[in-house]
This record gives structure tokens, C-alpha cells and sequence, in this order.
């Protein structure tokens, strides 16, 4: 099936941004539908325009990941590992030691299962995009990343 004129300079546009990823977070994030497409964080307008529609666009979202993929397989396990969360932000409390707000998963009194915020308040739903947590851990052999190592 064709796709809309639209759809083909999307493409072409964020194809011709490839060199850009690794030196841009940002825009690593509005690849992967991490964060809102705002003007300000993407003030060239041919390159707001590409990834607004990516935001929109079932079909160029699909290319989008196939085309990551290919590029960047090497970041394939890592995005893998984000998929299985309900947002971006969960996969960070949970995984990420030094973040402010952690988020933990424990079987309370060996059969409960509980999240738990800073390891003090039960959590039911996510603070960050409002699903229900599920009854078990996203990821069953979860190990939180390692600080990253302090040279002298």
C-alpha cells in the first residue's frame, strides 16, 4: 500500500538524521515514543514535522522501528528491555539505583505482591502514566544497573 507524501519525507527526513542520534538524546527519545514532540527541544521545522507525524502515524511508528533496529541492532536488547514496562519512566525507577523515586516489586510476607515507593508506600497504579501495576515484576530476573564506577 502506498504512503502519503507525508509519510515518505518523515522517512527520508529522519533517515538524513541518522549521523545525529547517538549525540542527541532527545531525539533518541522522540524515536522511540519516550517523550512528547515539542517545538522547543526540536526547533528546525522540517526535523518537528517529521517526528510530530512519527508521533501520529502507525505505519512510519512501524518503519521507524524496523528501521532503529537495523541501524542500531546493538540497542535492540536494551529497547527490548524499555517494551516490557508500562512507560519509560517506570523502566528508570525500577532499574536506575540513583534515581529519587525508586520503585521496587517484593512478595510481602512471602505471598503478596507489592510495589512499593522509596521502599516506604504501596503503590497500586504507576505515578507516571496511571496503569495498573501488575502482580508480578516486569522483568523476572531483574538486577538494578550498577553505579557506574567513581575514578579518583
Amino acid at each position: 500500500m502506498p504512503h502519503s507524501s507525508t509519510c515518505f519525507i518523515t522517512r527520508h527526513t529522519l533517515s538524513a538524521l541518522r549521523d545525529q542520534i547517538h549525540q542527541r538524546p532527545e531525539l533518541v527519545m522522540a524515536l522511540e515514543g519516550l517523550i512528547e514532540v515539542e517545538e522547543e527541544h526540536f526547533p528546525d521545522p522540517p526535523t518537528y514535522a517529521a517526528l510530530s507525524h512519527l508521533a501520529q502515524c502507525t505505519a512510519c511508528q512501524a518503519w521507524s522501528a524496523l528501521w532503529l533496529e537495523a541501524q542500531f541492532p546493538e540497542s535492540g536488547p536494551w529497547r527490548e528491555r524499555v517494551a516490557r514496562y508500562c512507560c519509560f519512566s517506570m523502566f528508570e525507577a525500577v532499574t536506575k539505583q540513583d534515581r529519587a523515586v525508586r520503585i521496587g516489586f517484593e512478595l510481602f510476607r512471602g505471598e503478596d505482591p507489592t510495589w512499593y515507593l522509596n521502599d516506604a508506600i504501596c503503590v497500586q497504579f504507576c505515578p507516571w502514566c496511571g496503569q495498573c501495576l501488575p502482580d508480578h515484576p516486569f522483568e523476572p530476573d531483574l538486577q538494578s544497573e550498577p553505579e557506574p564506577e567513581q575514578t579518583p
